[in-house]
């Protein structure tokens, strides 16, 4: 684990722990590494995504916000 990763981790963490009842976090990361993000941080997200699910998610909330 790198000290970008531990560091990045960390303010997911500090953000949820102040925000978790006011925001909706959705990680969004390469395929190639949703596993391990998936085992090793499940508390740092609400909901976690492949980058080539963009288009999907895009309009799915546009959808909703119609």
């Amino acid at each position: 684990m790198s000290i970008d990763e531990v560091k990045f981790v960390d303010k997911l963490l500090t953000f949820r722990k102040h925000y978790k009842e006011m925001y909706y976090l959705i990680l969004i990361v390469p395929s190639s590494i949703k596993d391990r993000v998936e085992r090793d941080y499940p508390d740092i997200y609400d909901e976690i995504v492949e980058g080539e699910d963009i288009p999907k998610l895009l309009y799915d909330l546009r959808k909703n916000l119609e």
